[in-house]
């Protein structure tokens, strides 16, 4: 586009120049003929002027006809961008189409049609949204008691609203025992309890693992973790009560278009609705509040956390009087979240903001003040000297005339490192002598082998059935390059096959059913070829109740399959249940992986 405005610009630029000139021609033509009415006293004299006055005729005809050349060629320049500006306009206009590529409106690409406010967040749907929401990938961990095939109006509630601040993993209270992918979760939320109880032991590993922070929507799971205990429900409630310092904090202040808390009461739910609360007056916690139920104290708390940087640079303490590990925080409302009204459940939105920024700017505090005490740590009472005028390097050549004394019989470090330097090389003569004798033990230490798993592909359904027959399990690749393949040249000490798989399911609705006789897990690779037990699976396993459904296991092979060379590096190996018999049809495993590992050094 700007070429065929500068294009515009020189041709006008052009025209305007023999305008100028034309004008001055005509000029000189009215002179001319202004002679030529004066009373002409020679003949001579009026033959010279018509020959000057055609001569200046001529002229102008000359630019007029440059002239139309030149307008031709603006005429021709201004149709281009013409053409240009009715493309883009039609793009812009015409509001169809899948991308601007194939002539989607600009106004739907950027989602700023003005039918609607912008939500800030990734239920928006559009660029612009997307852009003010995801500064990172942030994956959220939502940890529900019931199934998650079953989950309920309110943990659907709060899946809607964790959805809105990134990508969401839904698992159950008895997964999150064995759920192996804690470390890529940025937050983890526990949901409600207003429909199924939590077993609190399920979330024993959760409670352990550093720097994941937590947020809790009920007195029960937030009680396990150690941030107060409970303190009940709270029947046929419509208010939240926040204290006076709500707006020094993202609660009280919003976020774009979520709104915020006022100071005071705030009518946060219909009529009827049961709010859950926490105690969190131990006099070990650590706790920061921001509103209550009905009494103005840390007792009857319905938001609140223990922060694992606190305002004063400690690290924050919970019930047992331990560090906390992580941020854990607290929104009581969140037991009936489906019964909240658009405040109540911002306030929600506004809590998972809150602990991701937690997760990711609260540990770049946590660092800062950790370093900021790095001076204080290394010099001492040295620290507070330092200035412009008296710089730490005045300390470290520990000159004598007023500053850097503290450095003994005020050396240099220049000094300090010659007498650190003699001092090695006698230890290091010292080690050499070690190194000796070392070595000759060396050949009797054995390495401490290394495991490592590889799975395979997620299968969702294996049924067995009533017919005996080999049923192959989804097969596993070590492979042979790559951050993932097994180290060159390293010595395999062992390898054992393992399945796991999310839930079983009796599909007979009549009789309880499990595995009718003894049969065997087995492994072998692609290649065809023999197959090798891995784990001997007895016969009665896996019984279960009439049209059942309950949680899945993790088989873990007894038997060495690297002893014999059926497991001996890269490779593609398949698995399989020889014979794979149940009583009744049908058994079905969901959500199936194999694995294989291996044990090196």
């Amino acid at each position: 586009m700007p070429k065929f405005f500068e294009s515009i610009r020189t041709e006008v630029q052009t025209i305007d120049n023999e305008v100028s000139t034309i004008a001055q021609d005509i000029n000189s033509l009215s002179s001319a003929v202004a002679a030529v009415s004066t009373p002409i006293s020679d003949i001579t004299k009026g033959a010279s002027l018509a020959i000057a006055t055609a001569g200046v005729i001529q002229t102008i005809d000359n630019e007029i006809s440059s002239l139309s050349e030149d307008m031709n060629s603006l005429s021709s320049a201004i149709a281009t961008v013409d053409n240009e500006i009715s493309t883009i306009t039609e793009v812009i206009k015409k509001g169809t189409g899948t991308e601007i590529a194939s002539n989607k409106s600009l106004v739907d690409a950027f989602g700023v049609n003005g039918t609607s406010i912008l939500t800030h967040d990734h239920t928006d749907g559009s660029l612009m949204g997307r852009l003010n929401s995801a500064h990172i990938e942030i994956v959220i961990l939502f940890v529900i008691p019931e199934a998650v095939g079953s989950i309920n109006a309110h943990n659907t509630a709060i899946r809607t609203i964790l959805e809105t601040q990134g990508e969401v993993i839904t698992i159950t209270q008895a997964d999150a025992l064995t759920y192996p992918d804690f470390g890529s979760a940025t937050i983890c939320v526990l949901g409600t309890n207003n429909g199924t109880a939590w077993t609190t032991a399920n979330l024993a590993h959760l409670k352990t693992v550093p720097s994941l922070s937590i947020l809790c929507c009920d007195a029960t799971s937030a009680a396990y973790m150690q941030i107060g205990t409970d303190g009940g429900n709270a029947a046929s409630k419509t208010v939240l009560n926040a204290i006076g310092n709500i707006e020094g904090s993202i609660l009280g202040a919003g976020l774009h278009d979520v709104t915020g808390l006022a100071v005071g009461a705030n009518t946060i739910a219909a009529a009827g609705t049961t709010f859950s609360t926490l105690d969190m007056s131990d006099a070990d916690i650590t706790e920061i509040w921001y509103g209550y139920e009905s009494v103005n104290a840390n007792t009857d708390v319905l938001v609140g956390c223990i922060t694992k940087a606190q305002p004063d640079g400690s690290i924050g303490i919970d019930a047992d009087g331990l560090e906390v590990s992580k941020t854990i925080c607290f929104y009581g409302p969140a037991y009936s979240c489906n019964d909240l009204n658009t405040l109540g459940q911002a306030v929600l939105k506004l809590m998972i903001i809150k602990i991701i920024h937690a997760t990711t700017v609260g540990l770049a505090v946590e660092l800062s003040g950790s370093i900021g005490d790095v001076e204080t740590k290394l010099f001492g009472n040295m620290s507070n000297r330092h200035s412009n005028a008296v710089p730490l390097a005045a300390f470290i050549s520990g000159n004598s005339g007023g500053t850097g004394t503290e450095l003994p019989n005020s050396k240099s470090l220049y000094d300090v490192q010659k007498d650190l330097s003699t001092a090695i090389v006698t230890i290091d003569n010292e080690v050499s002598a070690l190194d000796d004798k070392v070595e000759g033990l060396s050949t009797a230490i054995q390495r401490k082998p290394v495991a490592k798993d590889w799975w395979s592909a997620i299968t969702p359904v294996l049924t067995i059935t009533g017919t005996s027959t080999a049923k192959a399990f989804p097969e596993v690749t070590i492979p042979s390059s790559g951050g993932n393949r097994l180290p060159a040249g390293v010595v395999i000490q062992g390898a054992i096959a393992m399945v796991k798989f999310r839930k079983i399911k009796n599909t007979h609705a009549t009789k309880d059913n499990a595995l009718s006789h003894v049969q065997h897990l087995q492994v072998r690779d692609d290649g065809g070829g023999s197959w090798h037990n891995a784990l001997t699976l007895p016969d009665g396993l896996l019984d279960i109740a009439t049209a059942t459904v309950e949680g899945g296991d993790l088989w873990i092979g007894n038997i060495d399959l690297s002893s014999s060379g059926y497991v001996d590096g890269a490779d593609t190996y398949e698995f399989q249940i020889d014979e794979a018999h149940a009583e009744q049809t049908n058994l079905e495993l969901r959500g199936i992986q194999s694995g294989i590992r291996v044990y090196y050094y």
